[in-house]
């Protein structure tokens, strides 16, 4: 399993990947020093992704990423605690009437 993600910057993308039949290491989200350390689950319609680290600011995050039956829509949803502070996200992504991978890079560039 792996999950890309864009960000703002053009030239910084990250790519997690998960091994699904045991804990995987990966770097930190906040790119602080240590690792995280995954564990992914599947389920019917997805996986779930539980990622601890240690200090500094040590925390959890775990993740669901669900896809709708008929492919159009994937929900994520994301539960992070550090410390006793605790904040859950809700995201969907909708695919696109035109989701060729032309499309797609076209996209891409105009974010860029």
């Amino acid at each position: 399993f792996a999950v890309h993600f864009i960000t703002p910057i053009p030239m910084f993308k990250v790519t997690e990947k998960y091994d699904t039949s045991t804990a995987t290491r990966v770097m930190r989200r906040d790119l602080r020093p240590g690792d995280t350390h995954a564990v992914v689950t599947r389920h019917a319609c997805g996986v779930t992704v539980l990622a601890k680290w240690g200090e500094p600011f040590t925390g959890q995050l775990e993740e669901h990423y669900e896809l709708s039956p008929c492919g159009t829509e994937l929900a994520i949803t994301s539960s992070l605690t550090i410390g006793s502070q605790k904040e859950a996200t809700r995201n969907v992504w909708r695919r696109s009437q035109d989701s060729s991978k032309q499309a797609m890079q076209k996209a891409q560039e105009k974010r860029h």
